[in-house]
Formats: structure tokens, C-alpha cells, sequence
């Protein structure tokens, strides 16, 4: 399976705001329109890429630890983002608890 993976990721479009954050903008407008299944000048994508573009100026300016600690908040006091987070970890608790992985490590 991770096989086939591999093989299938070479098919996927590029990341947009990665393609913003190395230079290649015109690269990024059309992925971020495949991905929509937009044409290329539509007002949904340009305003999608301002806002990408805004949003990397914004983190440039910022240190790698003003960006984690913003990160962070905003992780830890949105309360759409706790629900997840208690979702996740109870989740997690239960598989552990339902006796999964000692069927597979014996």
C-alpha cells in the first residue's frame, strides 16, 4: 500500500503556498485553479493567491518563534480547535485502551 502511494503522490498537484513561498507564482495560480477546478483568472483563485501572498509577507517578517508561539495560540485558544484536540486525544486513548496493538506486536 505505501507502495502504491508513493507511486500515486507523483500525480498530485504541488502545494500552492508552496509554489507562492519559492517565487513561482504563475505555477501556483494554476494548481490552486486545477485543485478548484477553476479557470486560471477566475476572482475566487486571485483573491485565494492576495491572501496567500499577504500571509507569507506577514510570516517573513516574523521570526521561526514569533511564528510557533502564534501558532500555538491560536491552537490552544480557539475553542473549535479544543474540540478537535479532545477529539483526537480521546480517540487515541481508546485505541489504545481497546488492546489493538498488543494483538499486533505478539
Amino acid at each position: 500500500m505505501a507502495g502504491l502511494l508513493i507511486l500515486l503522490s507523483f500525480f498530485c498537484e504541488e502545494s500552492p503556498r508552496h509554489l507562492c513561498r519559492v517565487g513561482k507564482r504563475d505555477e501556483a495560480r494554476k494548481a490552486l485553479a486545477k485543485i478548484w477546478g477553476l479557470p486560471d483568472e477566475h476572482h475566487e483563485i486571485s483573491t485565494e493567491m492576495d491572501g496567500i501572498q499577504a500571509q507569507l509577507d506577514n510570516e517573513q517578517g516574523n521570526s521561526l518563534f514569533r511564528i510557533c508561539v502564534n501558532s500555538l495560540k491560536t491552537l490552544f485558544l480557539s475553542r473549535s480547535n479544543i474540540r478537535r484536540l479532545l477529539y483526537l486525544i480521546s480517540a487515541q486513548i481508546l485505541s489504545q485502551w481497546s488492546g489493538a496493538n498488543s494483538l499486533t506486536s505478539i
